[in-house]
């Protein structure tokens, strides 16, 4: 009956935030304020867990915010094949100034930024419903959620730049620069990257608040894969000839599939409050 019950309370919470997705502009509307406690930290807590926009495009919600020091963008995603897209290609940023709908000459942040060869794979789902099956307070559950966030924490270092004028190209998560980045699963399995750049860096300031554009980019990238790893999931085959377990059979077939999304985008517009 627990078990029952913990699986209707995360259908509710998937069918919650399908509806409020349906309800959401496809564009953020309005100019938000962040909160006074804002935090990178990669949880959405301090945003009440409700962003201004869902857009279809990405398939993400985000909300874009600003104080009188930084641009905040926190996005967050349920679909794993979009996770991966994200985590692994990484969510461009690019701010332009003019206003107009050109990167030319824009300032160009992208986060997370892997490093050539580098992949992160994530296990959520099947793992989740085999959990679900045994772990009726939770506990499997919430160990499944830290070791994927502590692939993130191994694999996700830099974040990379390009038109900040005296800022490196690849720059340090832990910089001390204004740019402040971090991402996250949680318990409802939904992932979650938050950024914050200095106004200063982007050549903004909340004295002279003019209508600038925005271009969110979600990276597609190719199949780093060869046909070899695809061969050994067939044949359910470690490549020393042993029997895969089902955890990995599980993960890798997550690792591999839906490598290679398309490169999503959409412009939108902004004016700091």
């Amino acid at each position: 009956m627990e078990i029952l019950n913990i699986k209707l309370v995360i259908l509710f919470l998937l069918f919650f935030i399908d509806a409020s997705a349906q309800k959401l502009p496809n564009k953020q509307i309005v100019s938000i304020r962040a909160p006074a406690n804002v935090k990178i930290d990669g949880k959405a807590t301090e945003w009440g867990n409700s962003l201004a926009a869902y857009n279809k495009a990405i398939d993400i919600f985000y909300t874009m915010a600003n104080d009188n020091k930084k641009l905040y963008l926190i996005i967050q995603c349920k679909d794993q094949q979009i996770m991966r897209t994200i985590i692994n290609g990484g969510i461009t940023l690019i701010v332009q100034k003019t206003g107009k709908k050109s990167d030319k000459g824009a300032a160009i942040i992208e986060f997370p930024y892997l490093k050539k060869d580098k992949y992160v794979s994530i296990g959520l789902y099947q793992a989740f419903e085999d959990g679900l099956r045994e772990d009726p307070d939770g506990r499997i559950a919430d160990s499944i959620i830290k070791v994927n966030n502590k692939r993130l924490t191994s694999a996700v270092k830099f974040i990379y730049t390009k038109g900040l004028p005296g800022i490196d190209s690849l720059v340090s998560i832990y910089n001390d620069i204004g740019i402040q980045a971090a991402n996250a699963f949680n318990v409802n399995k939904i992932y979650t990257s938050e950024l914050a750049v200095d106004l200063r860096l982007l050549n903004l300031s909340i004295d002279k608040a003019a209508k600038f554009s925005y271009h969110i980019i979600a990276n597609g990238g190719p199949n780093r894969y060869s046909i070899n790893a695809t061969a050994h999931i067939m044949v359910g085959v470690n490549s020393n000839g042993t029997a895969m377990s089902q955890a990995q059979l599980a993960d890798i077939k997550n690792m591999v599939g839906g490598i290679g999304s398309a490169t999503t985008d959409f412009w939108g517009e902004y004016t700091l409050k």
